[in-house]
C-alpha cells in the first residue's frame, strides 16, 4: 500500500538525520511526526510546496532527493548553495521552504517593493548556508523590549496588542507562510504580516530545548532547527503580544482567525514544559525589536487616514511654524492697513461735512 504525500514528506524530514532513508520504515516506526495534530498547518504547507512543484511540467524533485538535500544541510551547516548541487534549479529552494519555511531567492528590486520592505538577501552561491539564516533578522538591542525587567516592559507590549491595532490604526492581519515576513508593516495599505504556524516554531523549540546546549546558529542547525531566540520571540509575539492568550478580547480575535482558516489552530495552545527551559518564562526581544519599535511608532504617531486629518497633519509640522507666523504678520500689517483707510475715509467725510455745512430750508 502506497502511502501518502504527508508521511511521505514527514519521513523526508526525519529521516534528514540519518545516512538512510527509507520512507516505509520512518512511517512503520511509530516515530512519524505526522501522527502529530500540532504540526497538520505545516504539513499542509509542505504538501502545496510540492503539489505545485510537481505541476510546473519540470517533473518536480523526488522526494529521496529532497530528503538528501535537508540531510545535507542538518549535516553541514556550513555548506554552500553551490555546494549543494540538486538536479533541478528549484530543488534547493523547495528544500528551504521545507525547512526553515522561507525563501532562498531574492524578491523584487522594484521600487514599489522596496517602499514596502520587501527587499531580502538571498542565498548566495559561495556563502555558508549558516550566513544565510543570520540575515534573516538583524538583533538589535533596544532599551524597553531587550529588557523584560524594565518598567514599561508590559506596557510596552499591551500598547501592540491586535485589538488595539485595529482600533487605533485600522491595521489588517495578513497571515504569512513566509518566517521573515512575520511583523513586516505596509504602511501604505495597512497591512501587518504574521507569521503564524506555531506548530513549526514549538516543533523547533522542541529540537532545540537543552539547558546546556550551546546557542550558535550552526548548533540550532544540527538539531535541524532555527536559532532559538529567534523561535522564542516569534512565539512570544503571537502569544504575548499581538494575541495575550490573558486578554478575553485578544483571544476571540484570535479565534476568529483560526475559524477561517487564517491561522494555525495551534497558536491557541499554549506551552512551556515542552518547550522552554528553566529561566525562559520571560522573553527579551532582539530578533523582533526593531519590527516591534516601529510598530510602535506607528500607534504613538499614526499615519492621517482621511483627506482633512492629512491636511492637518502637513500643517502641524515643524517646518510649516515659520510659514504660519509670517502669514500671521502679513494679515496682521493688512488689518492695520485696512484700519487706516477706513479712519483715513471717514476723516475727509467729516472734513467735508465741515467745509459745505447743509443748511436747512
Amino acid at each position: 500500500m502506497m502511502l501518502d504525500i504527508k508521511s511521505q514528506i514527514c519521513a523526508a524530514i526525519d529521516s534528514s538525520s540519518r545516512q538512510s532513508y527509507d520512507v516505509g520504515e520512518s512511517h512503520r516506526s511509530g516515530h512519524c511526526p505526522c501522527s502529530d495534530a500540532r504540526l497538520d498547518r505545516y504539513f499542509q504547507f509542505c504538501e502545496a510546496e510540492l503539489r505545485e512543484t510537481w505541476g510546473t511540467g519540470s517533473g518536480g524533485i523526488e522526494i529521496k532527493e529532497l530528503a538528501i538535500l535537508l540531510s545535507r544541510m542538518r549535516a553541514d551547516p556550513d555548506i554552500t548553495r553551490e555546494t549543494l548541487s540538486a538536479k533541478q534549479p528549484g530543488d534547493i529552494e523547495l528544500a528551504t521552504r521545507i525547512a526553515f519555511m522561507t525563501s532562498c531567492l531574492a524578491l523584487d528590486y522594484s521600487t514599489d517593493r522596496l517602499e514596502k520592505g520587501g527587499y531580502r538577501a538571498e542565498w548566495r552561491d559561495t556563502e555558508p548556508l549558516s550566513k544565510f539564516i543570520e540575515k534573516f533578522f538583524e538583533p538589535q538591542s533596544h532599551m524597553v523590549l531587550s529588557y523584560p525587567e524594565h518598567l514599561g516592559h508590559a506596557d510596552f507590549k499591551s500598547d501592540l496588542k491586535a485589538t488595539k491595532l485595529k482600533k487605533v490604526l485600522g491595521i489588517v492581519i495578513r497571515p504569512t507562510n513566509d518566517i521573515r515576513d512575520h511583523l513586516k508593516l505596509d504602511r501604505k495599505n495597512m497591512t501587518l504580516d504574521v507569521f503564524h504556524c506555531t506548530g513549526f516554531v514549538k516543533e523547533h523549540l522542541r529540537r532545540s530545548k537543552d539547558p546546556g546546549d550551546k546557542r550558535t546558529i550552526q548548533d540550532a542547525l544540527k538539531r535541524g532547527a532555527l536559532p532559538r531566540q529567534l523561535m522564542l520571540e516569534v512565539l512570544e509575539s503571537l502569544q504575548g503580544v499581538l494575541f495575550p492568550l490573558s486578554d478575553k478580547k485578544s483571544r476571540k480575535m484570535l479565534a476568529s482567525y483560526v475559524a477561517n482558516g487564517a491561522f494555525d489552530p495551534d497558536v491557541q495552545n499554549f506551552e512551556f514544559v515542552s518547550i522552554k527551559n528553566k529561566g525562559e518564562e520571560t522573553v527579551p526581544f532582539y530578533y523582533l525589536s526593531t519590527r516591534l519599535s516601529e510598530l510602535h511608532h506607528e500607534l504613538l504617531n499614526p499615519k492621517p487616514r482621511g483627506w482633512l486629518e492629512r491636511q492637518f497633519e502637513r500643517r502641524s509640522g515643524a517646518r510649516y511654524m515659520m510659514m504660519a507666523t509670517m502669514i500671521g504678520v502679513l494679515f496682521a500689517v493688512f488689518l492695520g492697513f485696512l484700519s487706516l483707510a477706513l479712519s483715513s475715509y471717514q476723516t475727509y467725510i467729516a472734513y467735508q461735512a465741515w467745509q459745505h455745512p447743509v443748511s436747512p430750508d
